[in-house]
């Protein structure tokens, strides 16, 4: 009986120090059954269109504010994505672009009316379509963005000037709350996986720049 009480003695002194060490690491270290503090962490989620449909083929970036670290991964026919090899403790930027598709699949007259409306004031838009329809990227919607839809319409332009990808990627959790006619969305810094501690999740919406019906599946 004394041996195993010297046994379980030992263990709960292991279990406490154990304890202790996760709280001045900070949460990294766990119990001994778990991955080592240094093990690296992931970032998963899905990418989707406004319609609920996966995007495929979506890269996925994340950079290392601290290091030279940069870890990609790219999204499958169901938008999944999951970018690992992660070390924590560290901030990353995160980026995603989609540049495999047609600039033209989606857009059509339709799109170049409602933009010509919208720049005319006749009609109302949410941020979304105000994401959508800043084709130039410089966070207004002008006659400027309306000539280059045209333009893409008619096949007169290969892509949009000065713009990497066709689509634009809001993360989720930051639409949550929001008004349909606030446009700080323009404004929205690039998402950022704030000092990594654990396995994290974030999921991404696109819309395809000039697609104010949101009809483009990415495909």
């Amino acid at each position: 009986m004394k041996s195993i009480f010297y046994s379980n003695s030992l263990w709960s002194s292991s279990l406490r120090l154990c304890l202790l060490l996760s709280f001045s690491l900070g949460g990294c270290c766990q119990l001994q059954a778990q991955s080592d503090c240094n093990s690296p962490g992931s970032l998963s989620g899905y990418v989707t269109t406004l319609r609920g449909a996966g995007l495929n083929q979506v890269v996925v970036t994340l950079t290392s504010r601290s290091s030279s670290i940069v870890r990609t991964a790219t999204t499958d026919a169901l938008g999944f994505y999951r970018v690992e090899d992660l070390p924590y403790g560290q901030t990353y930027d995160i980026s995603l672009i989609k540049d495999d598709d047609s600039p033209y699949e989606g857009l059509d007259d339709r799109d170049a009316t409602q933009l010509s409306r919208l720049v005319l004031q006749m009609d109302s838009l949410t941020y979304w379509q105000a994401y959508s329809a800043d084709l130039n990227g410089n966070s207004t919607i002008s006659s400027f963005d309306l000539v280059d839809l045209v333009r893409l319409i008619r096949r007169e332009s290969d892509g949009l000037p000065g713009i990497v990808g066709n689509w634009r990627f809001i993360p989720d959790n930051a639409t949550v709350g929001r008004a349909a006619s606030d446009f700080s969305l323009f404004h929205l810094a690039n998402p950022v996986l704030e000092n990594l501690r654990s396995d994290a999740s974030m999921n991404f919406t696109g819309v395809k720049a000039g697609d104010l019906d949101f009809n483009a599946t990415g495909n």
